[in-house]
C-alpha cells in the first residue's frame, strides 16, 4: 500500500485524441458586420458544448476554442462575455461556473480572472511542470504519420497556459531551438536512420 503522504500521480493531457470530435455538441456564434458600401460579411464560429464526461484534453481544447470566438467575433466587453460563456455549459460544471461567479463584477479582467479559475478547477490535478515534462520525452505513436503528430504537438503545446501553475502566456511552451530537437527526438529510429540514408545519397 501507498504510504498515505504520497504525492498523487499527475493528470497528463495526451498527444493523441481520447475523444471523438466528430459527436461534441456545438453552438455556433456569429458577427455580421457592414462596409463603407453598407454590404455585411458574416463570421461564423462554432464552440462546443462542456460536457461534465469531457476529458481534461476536451477542457482544454473547449477553452482554446472559446478565446479564439472571442477574438474573432470581438467580445470585447464583460457582459457579453459573461452572457455567452456559460451557453456552452451543463450540469455539473454549469452549476459549479454559476456558484463560482454569483458575486463577480461584469467586467473583462474578472471574466478572465474567473475563466482561469474555473479552468483550474476543472484541470485539479494537472500541473505545467509536469506537462512540459511528459511532451519532453514523447514518441511518435506508430499511428501517426510525422506530420499528424507535429500538430498534435502544436496543438498540445497552444493549450499549456490553461494549466494549473502555467506561467505568463508569452512565456509558455518551448523555444524556437527546443522544438524540432524534441520533433527529432520523438521519431522512431529507423524513420530517423532512412532519412539519414537518404541525404547522404
Amino acid at each position: 500500500m501507498a504510504p498515505r503522504n504520497s504525492k498523487p500521480k499527475p493528470k497528463l493531457i495526451p498527444i493523441e485524441l481520447d475523444y471523438d470530435k466528430d459527436s461534441i455538441e456545438t453552438v455556433t456564434h456569429s458577427r455580421r458586420v457592414a462596409d463603407a458600401a453598407g454590404v455585411q460579411e458574416s463570421t461564423y464560429k462554432k464552440v462546443p458544448i462542456l460536457e461534465t464526461t469531457a476529458t481534461p484534453l476536451q477542457i482544454l481544447d473547449f477553452f482554446e476554442a472559446f478565446e479564439s470566438a472571442r477574438r474573432v467575433l470581438q467580445w470585447t466587453t464583460g457582459p457579453k462575455l459573461f452572457a455567452v460563456f456559460p451557453t456552452h455549459l451543463h450540469g455539473t460544471f454549469l452549476r459549479y461556473w454559476n456558484r463560482q461567479v454569483r458575486d463577480a463584477e461584469e467586467t473583462v479582467d474578472d471574466f478572465d480572472e474567473q475563466t482561469t479559475a474555473f479552468c483550474h478547477t476543472l484541470l485539479r490535478g494537472g500541473d505545467y511542470d509536469e506537462q512540459m515534462d511528459y511532451m519532453r520525452t514523447l514518441r511518435k505513436p506508430p499511428q501517426l504519420t510525422p506530420s499528424e503528430f507535429s500538430h498534435r504537438f502544436d496543438a498540445l503545446e497552444d493549450t499549456l497556459p490553461y494549466l494549473p501553475n502555467a506561467p505568463d502566456p508569452d512565456d509558455c511552451g518551448f523555444s524556437e531551438v527546443d522544438r524540432p530537437r524534441l520533433f527529432y527526438n520523438a521519431m522512431p529510429a529507423t524513420m530517423i536512420a532512412k532519412t539519414t540514408m537518404a541525404m547522404v545519397v
